[in-house]
């Protein structure tokens, strides 16, 4: 058994050799990739973070590439015949030789497309293929190279499976099969990561800007996840010209301003699964919240207010970075990931201000840690900050009575001016309440979802009664918006039009003048509305409009799988795919959408207006993100 325990430890010896290979290769390629295109970065990066996720990356991708080649070397190549056990394992071991030319191709490619190559390049094979003798002449040295290291590899290979050895009873055949599961346990482990998390192509954008995430990535990464997880693929549309779709719909949002930029701190309140009927007084699932009635009574209140999305990793990107969602993957999940933009952390830090995101679950929960710097936001506070799992609610992360106030402590250090987030946790199912405070909040009849708003209300006057005497109170903009609704009455919040109703509002101790704003007013509205009271003039990037623009307002979400468009008096329905309407329906006198008026001759010319609507944002969303052209300066 010893022997066999010697032999098992040989050939992991022999995996670890082949991997080490590839991870020079990898890492060579990682080189050359930085010199061609992140040579003016080199002073600004650290080379060393760089290097160490890249390893991670690859690693992690070698190691699924090569799986099936290390389960059968480990547990049938001394089972079989000589021959036909080392030309099985060259057939597993060639796989890696697509993924090695493809980040050599890449090397040239991204020069052109800005991007690592995704499962997108096997839609143009065809094509492609017609231009490869060019390739090969424009691009000989890629040859080469590819050449080189196929030569090394069956070198290398060659030696990695000289020995063999005999098997010699079903006891060594056992032991064998231990050492070797347990070798591929720990480089399993190392493979999925330790964050409880999975590394993947976006994985970097935790730690890096994203214009450096093809830097840290590799193609062979980018290609299988977007292979594995068929992410949506948009299309470039055509239905106006330039000029035309710049008069009907743009990003380009700039509001002159009369007096200088103001420098006021502004905090946006995320509230996890907040629907509108807690605050309304009409409904039945109206909650006791009095203090966030009080701020209301002194703020400004959406009373047509609409989420952009189904889900909070949604509702993320339409709030921080005035983006919709026409895909069923969040945005920094897509195929278009890559593409820069603007969030309002970027464009308030090149005011001066510092930009935080608190949210008492673990790092990068649901992704936001990636989001949150891909929209310009340098500090992201997690349960791991916070330090007390006495506080966990044992489902999603620190209590909101506990971690609402820790982030009012660490604002209390921030020189101002400073952006800040706060996302809570306690207003999502299922709903937890401390037990020691539950008693405060319950009441007949009332539901579990009704006490938890009634919990959060009393944790948000934690809040500001921790921050009300600070200098700098009265000089902050404090905004408040769900990242989406829940249905909380089943047969009138079923449909597409009631799902999306949210509460959103803005507290302005320097303003304690009462308004209600009737006009529709969206999620990706409320960059555009913060950047226009703080008087920034300069241009910038949004799908939607300042609520003080007089613009005709229209809102935007997808409700199972159909894009709608809605104004304050009716809802089209339309099907991205085969780019036609589906449903019409006048939903200020129909809000439970039963009559379909998409052949009613009486409401074309609205029809044809909002059909023209939606197409131009169909447009100017997909082309930009395909072409690159969120960047509005």
């Amino acid at each position: 058994m010893g022997f066999s325990i010697f032999n098992s430890l040989k050939k992991v010896k022999v995996l670890l050799l082949f991997m080490l290979f590839w991870l020079v290769v990898y890492g060579l390629m990682r080189v050359v990739f930085l010199n061609m295109y992140f040579s003016d970065d080199i002073a600004s990066l650290s080379l060393f973070k760089v290097f160490y996720w890249g390893f991670r990356i690859d690693f992690t991708i070698l190691f699924y590439i090569n799986l099936p080649f290390f389960l059968y070397y480990l547990f049938l190549y001394d089972l079989l015949p000589s021959k036909p056990a080392v030309w099985i394992a060259w057939v597993l071991m060639v796989l890696n030789i697509p993924f090695l030319a493809l980040n050599l191709i890449d090397l040239v490619y991204f020069g052109f497309v800005g991007r690592r190559s995704s499962v997108d390049l096997l839609y143009v094979l065809k094509d492609t293929l017609v231009a490869v003798p060019g390739f090969l002449v424009s691009y000989w040295y890629l040859f080469v190279v590819l050449v080189v290291i196929i030569l090394l590899f069956i070198v290398v290979g060659k030696r990695l499976l000289r020995v063999r050895v005999a098997v010699r009873d079903w006891r060594s055949v056992i032991s064998s099969y231990l050492v070797g599961l347990f070798a591929l346990l720990i480089m399993g482990v190392v493979a999925y990561g330790e964050t409880g998390r999975p590394i993947m192509p976006s994985t970097p954008l935790l730690y890096f800007s994203p214009e450096y995430q093809p830097l840290v990535n590799n193609s062979a990464a980018t290609f299988l996840y977007s292979a594995v997880k068929r992410q949506q693929r948009l299309s470039v549309k055509n239905f106006f010209t330039s000029e035309q779709l710049d008069s009907l719909f743009t990003i380009r949002r700039q509001y002159p301003a009369a007096t200088p930029f103001q420098k006021k701190n502004v905090v946006i309140f995320i509230l996890e699964s907040f629907c509108k009927e807690y605050l309304d007084p009409s409904s039945r699932f109206r909650s006791s919240t009095p203090f966030m009635d009080s701020l209301i009574a002194h703020g400004t209140w959406f009373s047509n207010a609409y989420g952009n999305g189904d889900g909070s990793n949604k509702g993320l990107v339409a709030i921080l970075g005035s983006l919709p969602t026409f895909m069923d993957e969040p945005y920094y999940y897509s195929a278009y990931s890559h593409t820069k933009f603007n969030g309002i952390g970027s464009i308030l830090k090149r005011e001066g201000y510092s930009t935080h995101f608190f949210m008492g679950a673990s790092p990068d929960h649901y992704g936001f840690g990636k989001f949150c710097k891909m929209a310009g936001i340098d500090h992201y506070y997690s349960e791991m900050d916070f330090g007390d799992q006495r506080f966990h609610d044992g489902q999603w992360g620190i209590y909101d009575h506990k971690f609402l106030p820790y982030a009012a402590s660490v604002l209390k250090q921030q020189p101002s001016p400073f952006f800040a987030t706060v996302f809570n946790l306690s207003t999502h199912s299922p709903f937890a309440v401390p037990d020691d405070l539950r008693s405060r909040f319950e009441g007949p009849g009332l539901r579990p979802m009704q006490v938890s708003a009634t919990y959060l209300d009393y944790s948000l006057r934690l809040f500001f009664d921790s921050i009300r005497n600070e200098p700098w109170y009265q000089n902050t903009l404090f905004v408040f918006s769900a990242d989406h609704s829940i249905n909380v009455v089943l047969d009138s919040r079923n449909n597409g039009f009631t799902f999306y109703h949210i509460p959103v509002f803005i507290f302005d101790p320097a303003d304690t003048a009462h308004r209600v704003i009737d006009r529709p007013i969206q999620q990706f509205d409320i960059v555009p509305t913060i950047l226009n009271k703080l008087h920034y003039s300069k241009p910038f990037m949004s799908f939607g409009y300042s609520v003080e623009d007089t613009t005709t307002r229209y809102v935007f979400n997808r409700f199972k799988g159909v894009s709608q468009l809605t104004d304050n008096r009716f809802m089209l329905g339309y099907n991205d795919e085969k780019d036609q309407p589906v449903f019409f329906y006048n939903v200020r006198v129909d809000p439970d959408m039963q009559v379909n008026l998409l052949r009613d001759s009486v409401y074309a010319a609205d029809r044809s207006r909002m059909e023209r609507h939606m197409r131009g944002l169909i447009q100017r969303y997909n082309n930009s993100l395909i072409r690159q052209e969120l960047l509005v300066e």
